[in-house]
């Protein structure tokens, strides 16, 4: 029994350090050369977090929500391009991060669903 309780506590502190690198990602402050930091949390969730499949912390559901209220803002678009000698835009393309904002608002949803299933059987 004592293997699982490492093994749990191992992945406890996984899931917190990476719920902090991502605070850190999307809080903190980035380059003109960066994506935006709201599409770098929310690959992060596609990614990494998602397909963990692990008990998920309140607070990594809430940082979730302020990533998805961020991307929403945007319309869950960004548009990259460069600059040429005159300082004008060229090559500027429009990408469309809905189809991963979707995944990652499924995935909540899904969280939330377990979370109050969970605190029903134990009220019982």
């Amino acid at each position: 029994m004592a293997d699982f309780d490492k093994l749990s506590d191992t992945k406890g502190i996984i899931i917190n350090y990476i719920e902090e690198r991502g605070r850190e990602l999307f809080y903190g402050g980035g380059t003109e050369y960066d994506f935006s930091l709201w599409i770098q949390a929310a690959l992060l969730f596609e990614q990494i977090i998602i397909p963990c499949d692990y008990y998920i912390p309140e607070t990594l559901l809430e940082f979730a929500q302020d990533v998805i209220n961020e991307a929403k803002s945007h319309e869950c678009k960004v548009e990259r391009y460069q600059i040429n000698d005159d300082g004008k835009k060229v090559n500027a393309e429009v990408w469309d991060y809905g189809e991963i904002v979707a995944k990652i608002i499924e995935w909540i949803n899904k969280e939330k669903d377990f979370k109050k299933e969970m605190k029903t059987r134990i009220n019982r």
